[in-house]
């Protein structure tokens, strides 16, 4: 090879390498320039991480300024003082959410902890004519004169309300009063049972929830005021001993005593009672018995479902999906149409560090996309969104159940809702799982428990004086 081809290939290499180089510098330096992936973290208590995504893809979309955040949607702990305590524990130390899921009235201790939105920030102003009146209280005033600001607390994207599942095969005549509740009980003569009420929580998960229809009925809109209520708890609780019918208790031999049974061919509570060892040796609730056809109706929320569902594929002998039907809940009180509603919504963490896309986030949620998305979701939940109620008529609440449907539990215009304090059912509803789980359950001592230990939780809550009762608690 001659002298000038080797030098001419030297060249030829030298300029080769400077032009990789050129390009890999290039390279580096866009990419030193671009901005850094950040994290935003997002706490559910309920549903799953996976089905909360397409909301991040839509985010993603609707924000692609945030195409390159992380969003992460973690699943935590659906016990509320568990919760608390997690939410609490992190807040200031930075390992925290950014956003974070809560239900109504567990809120409380944590007003501190979280950030409403002005409308400044984050337009808002056609809240009011989008959302059910329901949500009227999360858009409030702050400050006064020139510093007086208009805030969003809270973004919800559906709410549940109490319904009634029934057996058509067994039942076509719906209470629509707890009057026409106690008149089927004590006319029932088959041996299946009218409804899941009377039993302890154990074979009803959902006592707590049903159970303030009957509080209601006495008054009581709280769980904060449930005190000293023997004569609803017993009131409850006759549900389970009541087998007798109206006209034979009217009939019969005044020389009876208290302690004394009459007899009746509906003996209800005595077919409940012989059917407890084989709930409790099957591990058995209530709902497996609707789907087994052993009972008529369940009251519940449309999220009820779910569990239906993994019954009609536990029990031996399930009944046919088709004949499950679904029932506006029956009037607690005369005078006027009363629900029981729950539901959830996202909050901004007064210790985020990505206040701007934790805001653009919350925008998102407010829009009709992300409504949308969430019922395609989430089926059995009412979407907070009022332009999308006439859609609850065509919407199963699963397609294995297609005669149900969501429209039975959308709350009317006259009907009067109340939200029940989540913060304390827990309390609540382990008090009355411990008493009533006992072979006599003493209705006394159970309600004057109850009376203690929540107000024990409000004095918690609130940070009032803590009496003796509390500390020896």
């Amino acid at each position: 090879m001659s002298q000038k081809k080797i030098i001419f290939l030297v060249i030829v290499g030298i300029l080769a390498l400077s032009i990789i180089i050129g390009f890999a510098y290039i390279s580096n330096k866009q990419q030193s320039t671009k901005p850094k992936t950040s994290t935003m973290k997002i706490w559910i208590t309920d549903g799953t991480s996976e089905s909360y995504q397409k909301l991040v893809d839509g985010f993603k979309k609707y924000a692609p300024e945030y195409a390159r955040t992380e969003i992460l949607i973690e699943k935590q702990t659906s016990d509320p003082d568990r919760y608390r305590t997690l939410l609490l524990s992190t807040a200031t130390e930075g390992s925290g959410p950014d956003i974070f899921m809560l239900k109504k009235w567990e809120d409380d201790i944590l007003e501190s902890k979280v950030e409403p939105v002005p409308s400044d920030v984050l337009d808002f102003s056609d809240f009011e004519k989008r959302y059910d009146d329901i949500f009227r209280d999360l858009v409030y005033s702050t400050g006064s004169g020139e510093d007086k600001k208009t805030v969003l607390q809270w973004v919800p994207l559906g709410f549940e309300t109490l319904g009634i599942f029934y057996n058509k095969t067994l039942i076509r005549d719906i209470p629509k009063t707890l009057d026409e509740l106690d008149l089927i009980y004590t006319e029932w003569g088959s041996d299946t049972y009218p409804t899941n009420l009377g039993l302890s929580p154990t074979f009803t998960p959902n006592m707590a929830e049903i159970y303030p229809l009957w509080l209601k009925k006495d008054g009581v809109e709280n769980y904060v005021d449930v005190y000293d209520r023997k004569s609803t708890l017993e009131s409850y609780m006759s549900y389970w001993s009541l087998d007798v019918k109206k006209e034979d208790a009217n009939t019969a031999n005044e020389e009876t005593t208290d302690n004394q049974t009459i007899s009746s061919e509906n003996n209800t509570s005595k077919n409940l009672n012989d059917e407890k060892s084989g709930m409790i040796k099957e591990k058995m609730t209530t709902l497996d018995l609707f789907m087994e056809g052993k009972i008529s109706m369940i009251f519940w929320y449309p999220s009820t479902i779910l569990e239906l569902e993994k019954s009609s594929k536990r029990v031996k002998e399930s009944i046919d999906n088709n004949d499950i039907l679904t029932e506006r809940i029956f009037k607690s009180n005369k005078q006027k149409k009363q629900n029981i509603w729950r539901y959830n919504y996202f909050w901004i963490s007064k210790y985020t560090k990505n206040g701007l896309a934790s805001v653009k986030f919350l925008e998102y949620l407010l829009t009709s996309e992300a409504q949308r998305i969430y019922m395609g979701e989430y089926p059995y939940i009412i979407p907070a969104q009022v332009e999308f109620y006439a859609s609850t008529k065509k919407i199963p609440l699963s397609e294995n159940f297609s005669k149900t449907t969501l429209s039975s539990f959308v709350p009317l215009l006259e009907e009067k809702l109340t939200v029940f304090h989540y913060g304390i059912k827990s309390k609540f509803e382990r008090y009355l799982r411990d008493g009533l789980d006992a072979d006599e359950p003493d209705i006394e001592s159970i309600t004057k428990n109850i009376s203690i230990e929540i107000g024990c939780e409000i004095n918690w809550l609130t940070g009032w004086s803590v009496s003796s009762d509390c500390q020896s608690n």
